[in-house]
């Protein structure tokens, strides 16, 4: 099957601009070609495909070696190389990668074990999968051998005539095969130091690194690794990063098994040309019994293993005895190298902004205490609130506030979510990705019911479905993902795509003339097609949703009340599926379908989209109306600007509201769900917010969790605003709470030193005051509310703001807040 243009613009659009190969050709350069210069490289393309020979500077490539962090430069293994190739081949094998991925994971050529460069599947299920088998050994009182490989130089090693034999057995022949036979044979290569090169050199074997359609090339060579390790072994496998398992009460049972397991994956290797590293792979005994296990000894290759108390799989830490120790130190060793970092960029009077320091914390801290929380989120309390420490540090840090304030108040001035919320936020997003999984998944098998999960245990298996039926998603539907879809997309042919009016929508509005000319536009464009308008239309608090399709020509109408909690992206596009529905029924000569969704339209041309399932069924019906003959093209309108058709459409997308059944089941994305969870997990934080009996005083102040906190325009100001806004400061009163000062109270008035006193009471500040409250009057803003003054109303009212500091610096306040 020939690649088609638009195909290749699809993978234009979706580049990443890296580095060149030799031929200094880089994708921008492509991208500004003109339509018939694309068809020339498409023409290139199609030869190359059906001779089956690809050029020779393709296969070529220059090598540029980076340093692994912490390693010595001095010796060339700790240098991992960067390989530059060409991008006009890299743009051809995203063409190729789409329909080898298509037809190996719609024809269930994978393993389920294997978790690497597959669409949505991640490092997570790999791990979610060896941790829940470690928690069912706790739960059962037994022990578990897992034994980590690791593959010698695993890209460089592949022997690719063996790779050429499996992908000729699960399938792989035509062009597709000499292709690939193409693509990893007569490769060639020079080491780039600076601006030095060295001789080229001749790549014997491996497959290419920095190549786009190695990982996929590589997961089909490593595919059948665990195939015979026999019954009752688990194993798990992201790219070449293996574990495999098992479980049991006889000690000697187990690590017989283990054995018998490690001597197939060794028969494996000898005869796919792959070499186990006996110095990095290793075992661990995983159990809480008193019982000895140093006895024990696995071979690999005839030397023993060595047998770890900890080892690091996949960026988390695992020990024996599964208590999260070892990981959540090392967490807090790396969060703490960032806190002194921010320290360093911020002070009370100078350095970085708040919201640039919640960034840096995002970054670099919330990042590395999410990664794998669902799992770790088993360990002590008292493990887990050294992470809730890590997460006061930087808040107060990123705002300036004293060490006196309550954490409650901090996290909600900063707009950041408690860390044990958040952990069931991130855990209900993973549960919704796994609902999601098409085919099968080592990570699904974690949320079927066990006798296990019988026991009393808090890992994530146990846990999560009723955490589901907590937050209210347990019965919800979700759609699966990734869709491969009855059709694959290469063989439809291009999609009609008009957004022309939205080039020109501002011009004409300037005009005033927008409704004459989108009108006159789509008569001139498709006056020979039938004009289909489509519409959705949702409830902003209940999350109701329907839509509405509206044939002039016939002056059809058709209504239907959708799924509620359903995105108006979701929503416009099953309003086109039903319109195309429609047209294959009715089958006119030539259609337009007119939509005032620009997102749905873009998603139709560029194909990336958070609806693959609704994606799929739009192709899937172009394809079958293509074939009957029917001409179909798309075109973007705008909405409310009197367009007849337009608006009858949203009329009855609006009257499909007020339905009560509900005519058109649609599950919701992944994107949907996470919406809710969210929302809920919000909700939680508020009740909370609300309900204790700390942060009071900036509780009278922001009251509503979940809301962006005011600016100002330097650190210095910001530091002195959030810290009258939280109500600790370096004031005498709060001076008292940490021993400081001996009475808390105003050396002038004899009152407690508070924020309230010394804007609104201290006779220190009479004159200042009163300029003050006369600058307000005359803006008719005055206000005896302290809520008031330091609220949110200073977002709208920056010259407020500006009075209200003035206030401070003039009487020296700022110098003591």
């Amino acid at each position: 099957m020939q690649i088609l243009i638009y195909e290749l613009k699809m993978a234009l659009g979706g580049v990443k601009h890296t580095s060149p190969g030799r031929d200094d050709i880089c994708y921008a350069m492509i991208q500004q070609l003109s339509d018939r210069s694309l068809e020339i490289i498409l023409k290139l393309f199609n030869m190359i495909w059906n001779a089956g020979k690809l050029p020779s500077s393709w296969k070529h490539g220059i090598i540029i070696p980076i340093g692994k962090p912490g390693k010595d430069k001095s010796n060339p293994i700790n240098y991992r190389p960067i390989a530059l190739t060409s991008n006009l081949c890299k743009l051809m094998e995203k063409k190729i990668l789409y329909r080898l991925t298509y037809e190996l994971e719609k024809k269930g050529k994978f393993s389920k074990y294997q978790c690497g460069f597959r669409g949505k599947r991640s490092t997570m299920d790999a791990l979610i999968k060896v941790s829940n088998e470690v928690e069912k050994t706790i739960a059962m009182k037994e022990i578990m051998a897992v034994v980590y490989f690791d593959i010698e130089k695993a890209y460089d090693t592949v022997w690719r005539e063996g790779l050429l034999i499996k992908a000729s057995r699960i399938g792989i022949d035509g062009n597709m095969y000499n292709w690939l036979s193409q693509f990893l044979f007569e490769r060639t290569f020079v080491v780039q130091v600076g601006m030095c090169q060295s001789s080229i050199y001749k790549a014997e074997n491996g497959i290419p690194q920095g190549s786009v359609i190695s990982p996929i090339l590589f997961n089909i060579m490593i595919n059948d690794i665990f195939d015979d390790v026999g019954f009752g072994v688990g194993c798990a496998l992201y790219a070449d990063d293996g574990a495999i398992w098992k479980r049991g009460r006889n000690t000697k049972q187990v690590i017989s098994g283990m054995q018998t397991a490690i001597n197939k994956v060794e028969e494996w290797s000898i005869e796919w040309s792959f070499k186990m590293s006996t110095s990095k792979s290793s075992y661990m005994i995983f159990s809480r019994k008193k019982e000895d296990f140093k006895d024990i000894k696995l071979l690999l290759y005839g030397k023993p293993l060595e047998q770890v108390k900890s080892f690091k799989y996949l960026g988390m830490w695992l020990d024996g005895r599964y208590t999260w120790n070892k990981h959540i130190e090392e967490i807090d060793k790396k969060c703490m190298r960032v806190l002194n970092v921010m320290r360093a960029i911020a002070g009370k009077e100078w350095g970085a902004e708040r919201d640039s320091m919640i960034t840096i914390y995002q970054a670099l801290i919330r990042s590395t205490v999410d990664y794998g929380c669902m799992i770790y989120g088993s360990a002590s309390e008292s493990l887990l609130i050294k992470l809730d420490r890590i997460q006061y540090r930087a808040i107060r840090i990123c705002l300036g506030a004293v060490k006196t304030t309550p954490v409650n108040a901090l996290l909600v001035e900063a707009n950041e979510m408690p860390l044990k919320l958040r952990r069931v936020q991130l855990s209900l997003v993973f549960w919704t990705s796994l609902k999601s999984y098409t085919g099968e998944s080592i990570a699904k098998d974690v949320l079927n019911n066990c006798w296990e999960y019988l026991s009393n245990e808090r890992g994530y298996g146990w846990k999560i479905n009723q955490l589901a039926e907590k937050y209210q998603i347990a019965n919800m539907e979700c759609s699966v993902s990734p869709v491969w879809g009855e059709v694959p997309k290469w063989i439809i042919s291009e999609v009609k795509i008009d957004l022309g009016i939205l080039d020109k929508k501002r011009e004409w509005e300037e005009m005033g003339m927008i409704k004459y000319q989108v009108n006159k536009y789509i008569q001139e464009r498709f006056y020979a097609s039938m004009h289909i308008y489509t519409d959705g239309s949702k409830k902003p608090r209940s999350g109701i949703t329907g839509i509405g399709v509206y044939i002039p020509e016939f002056k059809i109408s058709i209504i239907k009340r959708l799924t509620s909690k359903l995105s108006i992206y979701t929503v416009e596009m099953v309003a086109i599926i039903i319109g195309l529905t429609w047209v294959e029924e009715v089958k006119p000569d030539r259609v337009v379908i007119c939509s005032d969704s620009a997102s749905v339209l873009t998603s139709l041309f560029t194909y990336y989209t958070a609806r693959e399932d609704l994606m799929c069924e739009i192709f899937s019906l172009l394809w079958r109306i293509q074939r009957i003959g029917i001409e179909v093209a798309f075109c973007w309108v705008p909405a409310h600007a009197g367009i007849a058709g337009n608006e009858s459409a949203d009329e009855l997308a609006k009257n499909a509201l007020k339905r009560e059944e509900i005519d058109f089941n649609v599950p919701l994305s992944k994107g949907e769900i996470k919406s809710i969870v969210k929302e809920n997990i919000i909700k939680e934080w508020q009740e909370n917010w609300n309900t204790d009996n700390k942060g009071r005083h900036l509780y009278n102040i922001k009251k509503i969790v979940g809301k962006k906190c005011i600016n100002g325009r330097n650190r210095k100001e910001e530091v002195i605003m959030t810290r009258m806004r939280l109500g600790h400061s370096r004031l005498n009163a709060s001076l008292f709470v940490i021993g400081v000062h001996e009475t808390g109270l105003c050396e002038n008035c004899g009152e407690k030193e508070t924020v309230e006193h010394v804007i609104y009471d201290c006779k220190r500040f009479d004159e200042e005051r009163k300029e003050l409250i006369s600058n307000l009057n005359e803006r008719g803003k005055v206000n005896k509310d302290l809520a008031y003054l330091l609220g949110y109303d200073f977002n709208r009212d920056r010259v407020g703001y500006r009075m209200l500091i003035e206030y401070i610096y003039t009487t020296g306040l700022s110098e003591r807040i």
